[in-house]
């Protein structure tokens, strides 16, 4: 299957971005939300998990390069870095299925939403 086009916009002000995700989530869209503001990543990241869960969908949040973290804590700690491959578990089999996955960046602001289509139940005419 194909992948889908990632449309992307540009963070204006919270309420056109408000906008702009539920439009994106109703026609089941991939987007990226580019410069949103320093220490607002996470609450642009519940606006859109939020507006997920209203419309009756499932998600994921993921920090992008988390896998190179947790890596890193390996070399450090082995008790440190057991903890958080057991909370990535953990958490995978809550979301398990998603309609979307949301990715926040480790260091930057910006945030990729994917539509899974793999997520939705095939119906028998495909």
């Amino acid at each position: 299957m194909a992948k889908q086009k990632l449309q992307i916009f540009e963070f204006k002000d919270w309420e056109s971005f408000g906008q702009q995700v539920r439009n994106m989530i109703a026609q089941k869209e991939s987007f990226a939300v580019m410069n949103v503001p320093t220490g607002k990543q996470s609450t642009a990241v519940e606006v859109v998990e939020r507006t997920i869960e209203s419309v009756g969908m499932k998600c994921r949040v993921r920090t992008a390069n988390r896998g190179w973290a947790v890596g890193a804590l390996t070399v450090l700690t082995l008790g440190g870095a057991a903890a958080a491959a057991v909370a990535v578990g953990v958490h995978d089999l809550v979301t398990i299925n998603p309609n979307y996955e949301i990715i926040k960046e480790m260091f930057g602001s910006d945030i990729q939403v994917e539509y899974m289509k793999s997520s939705e139940p095939k119906s028998d005419k495909e």
